[in-house]
C-alpha cells in the first residue's frame, strides 16, 4: 500500500480510483501544501509505457505549465519510481458520469439554463483541443471532469443553479491518452483563438501560477490518429469500419466530427442516462436515430438544447455535424438571448431561436 509513502515532494494520502492503466491517488505537495491527483501507470501492464508516453505528450501540448489551458486538466509533473510511471495533475471534484445515470444520477441536471452553460463550457474545451490541431478520440462522460469550490452540502440543487454553473463550476477535459493528430498537422503552427463567447471559464478555473497561452507547441510527439475509442461513443462511420480496418474517413475533420458525435452522446446521457445511448454506434442512417426530448418547462431553451443535439451533433452524416467552433457560437447566441430576456423578466415570452447552422 502506498498510503503514507512519499515520492519526491508528494505524500500519498488516499486512493481515489483505478482503471486498466493502474490507479489514481490523492497526494499532497509537501512543499506547497497543495493537493493534487497522481495517476499511476503500472509497468506490470504491458501497455503502461506507451499509454503513459501518449498521455504525457498530449498533456504537454494541451495543458502544461506555464501555459495550462483553463478547459483542460492541468499536468503539474511526471516521472517514474519503482514499477510505476506517474502523472501529477490538477485535482478535480468529479466527472460528468455523476450526471449520466438517468434518474439514479448522483446529481441530475433538470434546469435548462444550467445544462446549456455546461454544454457551452464543454464545447469551448473541445474547440481548444481541435484548434490545437488535435482530436481527443475518447469523449465520454468519465473523461470530462468538473471542479467546484469547497461546498459543505453539495447536491443536485447546486448544479441546477445557473449562477453556480456560470461562475463556480469548471468543466475540463482529462484522460487524453488517445488524443491524436494526423501527420500533415505535425509540421504546422497552431494557435487557439480567444473564447468565442461570453460564458467561458471563470477566473476561478485558471490554475494559480500558470499563464494562459494561445500558442500551441509542436505536435511531433503526439500520436497519429487511428481507429480507437470507447465503442458506445464512437460515431457509426468509424465503428462500422471495424477494428483493424482502414476504410474509415482518414481526415482531421472526420476525426474531429467523431469527437462532436461523442460529445452529443454525452449530452444525451446527461438528459436520458448513459444506458439509453448504447448501440448508437451501429446506426445505419439518420432515420434510426431517435431524437432526444429534453423538457424543463422552458420551451425556448428546451427547443434549443434538443436542436443542438439532434440537428448539430448526433447526426449520421459527419459532414453535417457542427464543428466545435460553430457549436460554441450557436450556444453562446442562445444564452445571450435567454439571459437578456431573463433580466427583463420576460423569459416566458422567448419564442424565436437564433438561426441554426445547417447544411454547411
Amino acid at each position: 500500500m502506498l498510503v503514507g509513502q512519499r515520492i519526491k515532494e508528494y505524500f500519498f494520502q488516499e486512493r481515489l480510483g483505478s482503471g486498466s492503466f493502474g490507479e489514481v491517488w490523492l497526494v499532497k505537495n509537501t512543499k506547497t501544501g497543495d493537493y493534487a491527483a497522481m495517476k499511476l501507470f503500472d509497468s506490470y501492464n504491458e501497455n503502461a509505457i506507451s499509454d503513459y508516453e501518449s498521455e504525457v505528450n498530449a498533456y504537454k501540448v494541451l495543458s502544461n505549465r506555464p501555459g495550462c489551458d483553463p478547459y483542460i486538466v492541468c499536468m503539474y509533473n511526471n516521472g517514474s519510481f519503482d514499477r510505476y510511471y506517474y502523472i501529477v495533475q490538477e485535482l478535480m471534484s468529479g466527472d460528468l458520469g455523476d450526471f449520466s445515470e438517468g434518474t439514479k444520477s448522483k446529481y441530475r441536471i433538470q434546469n435548462a439554463l444550467s445544462l446549456l452553460l455546461l454544454m457551452y463550457q464543454s464545447a469551448e474545451g473541445l474547440r481548444h483541443i481541435h484548434e490545437s490541431g488535435m482530436v481527443h478520440s475518447d469523449i465520454k462522460p468519465w473523461n470530462i471532469l468538473y471542479h467546484v469550490p469547497e461546498v459543505n452540502a453539495l447536491d443536485a440543487s447546486y448544479f441546477n443553479n445557473p449562477e453556480n454553473m456560470r461562475y463556480n463550476i469548471c468543466i475540463k477535459y482529462g484522460d487524453p491518452g488517445l488524443a491524436c493528430t494526423l501527420p500533415r498537422e505535425k509540421g504546422k503552427s497552431h494557435t487557439v483563438s480567444p473564447d468565442r463567447g461570453s460564458f467561458g471559464e471563470s477566473q476561478n478555473c485558471i490554475v494559480p501560477g500558470t499563464q494562459r497561452s494561445s500558442h500551441v507547441p509542436g505536435l511531433q510527439g503526439v500520436s497519429t490518429c487511428v481507429f480507437g475509442g470507447t465503442q458506445d461513443y464512437m460515431a457509426p462511420e468509424f465503428y462500422s469500419a471495424g477494428v483493424g480496418k482502414s476504410n474509415y474517413p482518414n481526415t482531421l475533420e472526420a476525426f474531429q466530427a467523431n469527437d462532436i458525435w461523442g460529445l452529443g452522446l454525452v449530452f444525451r446521457a446527461i438528459i436520458e442516462g448513459w444506458k439509453r445511448i448504447q448501440g448508437f454506434n451501429f446506426i445505419r442512417n439518420q432515420g434510426e436515430i431517435p431524437p432526444v426530448h429534453f423538457i424543463s418547462g422552458d420551451p425556448f431553451l428546451d427547443e434549443a438544447i434538443n436542436d443542438i443535439i439532434n440537428m448539430g451533433m448526433v447526426v449520421y452524416d459527419y459532414k453535417l455535424r457542427l464543428t466545435a467552433a460553430e457549436l460554441v457560437v450557436y450556444i453562446n447566441d442562445v444564452l445571450e438571448k435567454a439571459l437578456e430576456m431573463v433580466e427583463e423578466d420576460l423569459s416566458s415570452n422567448l419564442t424565436e431561436l437564433p438561426p441554426f447552422v445547417e447544411n454547411k
